[in-house]
């Protein structure tokens, strides 16, 4: 992550073409005793959880391709989820991302739920392929961003911990060559939407929600900060099939 000047960090169409993924990357070491203890007790709550229900029928916003699904998490699992997250991933003061490739998130893990539970909830039939785990201390966000061009149509992102206001704001031109060329990095300002997103909410971006619409989370609103406490994303995407 590159921090900008306002100490929001900015991922504004990245378009890094360093292709040697890693299985587990930002770690600074691996699984600690206790996470491997609150994993076993995750993994218990996962297997005597019903699985998710339906999908509930949300809101429609005024950005075609942007849902947004209250609650959609158990609420049985967040704070075992929220505890397991920070154990295994953000035990050392200097992490704060970790990310998962592979072939399939495997669905009796605990990313691997989540997985099943949003695969419905997006039109990309393929299965989710890759993970990224962030955390955000209070008073942290990260800039408007477009995810990188090497990510499939249709993310989701599963919130933890405290609650925030996403920033979504419309691209600025744009070539005639399709929806994964490069775009103009001006935003218009004039068209962003705030967003609340509540522990346990997912969101959806595809079609133009994932190509034409920036999102983030700004480090402050109004002049208050937007993240008042520490606040965990998992955002599950799928790659791009190598040609």
């Amino acid at each position: 992550m590159e921090e900008s000047d306002d100490g929001q960090y900015d991922y504004l169409f990245d378009d890094d073409d360093d292709d040697d993924y890693d299985k587990d990357v930002g770690s600074d070491s691996g699984p600690q005793p206790q996470a491997d203890h609150l994993l076993m007790q995750l993994t218990d709550l996962l297997a005597s959880t019903p699985h998710p229900p339906p999908p509930r029928t949300t809101p429609p916003t005024t950005i075609p391709g942007f849902h947004l699904y209250r609650t959609h998490l158990p609420p049985t699992l967040l704070a075992s989820y929220t505890t397991w997250l920070t154990a295994r991933y953000f035990s050392s003061p200097t992490s704060n991302q970790a990310m998962h490739f592979g072939p399939l998130l495997d669905p009796t893990t605990p990313l691997g739920y989540l997985a099943r539970l949003c695969r419905p909830l997006r039109h990309n039939p393929l299965a989710f392929d890759q993970a990224i785990v962030n955390m955000y201390a209070a008073g942290e966000g990260i800039g408007d961003h477009v995810d990188l061009r090497r990510f499939m149509d249709g993310i989701c992102g599963v919130s933890f911990g405290a609650p925030a206001v996403m920033r979504l704001a419309r691209v600025m031109g744009g070539g005639g060559g399709g929806w994964q060329e490069r775009y103009a990095e001006e935003v218009e300002g004039e068209d962003a939407v705030y967003v609340e997103v509540r522990p346990g909410d997912v969101y959806v971006l595809e079609g133009e929600a994932r190509w034409k619409w920036t999102h983030g989370f700004p480090r402050q609103i109004e002049g208050r900060d937007n993240v008042v406490g520490r606040r965990i994303s998992v955002t599950l995407r799928t790659l791009v099939p190598d040609e």
